[in-house]
């Protein structure tokens, strides 16, 4: 069958996110399904070059995978004409000055969050896009994993009736280095190396579990609940709902976990990343919608900075409506 190729430039691949979701699990998987169904008949296949400041780290994971193009020199990547599609995976500190150039090349963006380390930044970047005519993008991988899908058809469905709260927890404790290895890189949580996280009700690096998923979110309605994970998600209806009474002399009898239903999956659930950059190429190729763009990730910017300003000085903080 005849292929498109879509030339692709992934800086960062040897970093842990870029080389193991959108590289292997991504990438890789789309050309070992054969590539992607275009419009026209034809497979997309995406044509890869690795970048990075390491090139022994570069050429070590070419040679692991069947790969012949990598490089350390960022603008020769940008200057081929084979390439159409950048993708920065950099840690936040150096993605801003990557976009910026890979816009001035004429090249199609896909990007890791946060877009920029601060909304001006964002916007300029998204305006930047704009001007240009280029096909930009943010990776939301949340938004496509089984659990918040199944949430996502919930809502959909009605189940909840009048949504009336919802919050999230999200976190684990980030060993120090010092007497036992980190797990995540340490700029992470150094906000000062373009680190920390985007606050939105509880989540942080220094937290120990305790609950059934690394994140988890719970939305209650005055017709049920439900409680959502990566994978999982668990419902209980105002029907099924129990009487507990509080009261601090007795010991407690119920298992509150086991009176919740678990909501099949009823459909099949790719790897979130792997979806995303599906439809990115479609967007690219075929010209296919694809609502996640610049605008999106500014909005991501935007609410970081307002809960860090939030927190900083006690205070609610009203977001304004942004454009491009």
């Amino acid at each position: 069958m005849e292929r498109t190729a879509v030339g692709i430039i992934l800086n960062g691949v040897t970093g842990r996110m870029g080389y193991r979701q959108h590289l292997v699990r991504s990438l890789l998987a789309i050309r070992e399904q054969g590539g992607l169904p275009a419009r026209d008949g034809s497979r997309i296949w995406p044509e890869l070059t690795l970048v990075g400041r390491n090139e022994a780290k570069l050429a070590e994971i070419a040679a692991r995978h069947g790969l012949t193009s990598y490089t350390t020199d960022l603008d020769a990547a940008l200057a081929d004409d084979s390439h159409q599609i950048y993708f920065d995976a950099q840690v936040t500190a150096q993605r801003e000055k990557a976009v910026r150039a890979a816009i001035d090349a004429g090249m199609h963006v896909y990007t890791e969050k946060p877009l920029a380390e601060g909304l001006t930044g964002s916007l300029e970047l998204g305006r930047l896009a704009a001007a240009k005519g280029i096909k930009n993008g943010v990776v939301q991988d949340k938004l496509f994993l089984p659990g918040l899908r199944k949430l996502k058809r919930l809502v959909d469905g009605g189940f909840f009736g009048r949504i009336l709260s919802v919050r999230g927890e999200f976190g684990y404790w980030v060993f120090e280095g010092d007497w036992q290895d980190a797990q995540r890189p340490s700029w992470n949580y150094r906000a000062e190396d373009g680190g920390g996280i985007t606050a939105q009700i509880n989540s942080s690096w220094t937290v120990r579990v305790y609950r059934d998923e690394l994140v988890e979110f719970q939305v209650d309605g005055t017709h049920g609940s439900a409680v959502a994970g990566l994978r999982e998600c668990r419902i209980q209806h105002r029907g099924a709902t129990p009487m507990p009474v509080w009261n601090p002399d007795l010991p407690l009898t119920e298992n509150f976990r086991g009176q919740w239903q678990s909501v099949p999956d009823n459909e099949d659930f790719d790897n979130g990343f792997k979806v995303q950059w599906e439809a990115f190429l479609r967007h690219v190729v075929d010209d296919e919608p694809f609502p996640w763009d610049f605008l999106a990730g500014a909005r991501g910017v935007q609410l970081a900075e307002a809960s860090l300003l939030s927190a900083r000085e006690g205070r609610r903080v009203e977001i304004e409506n942004i454009t491009l």
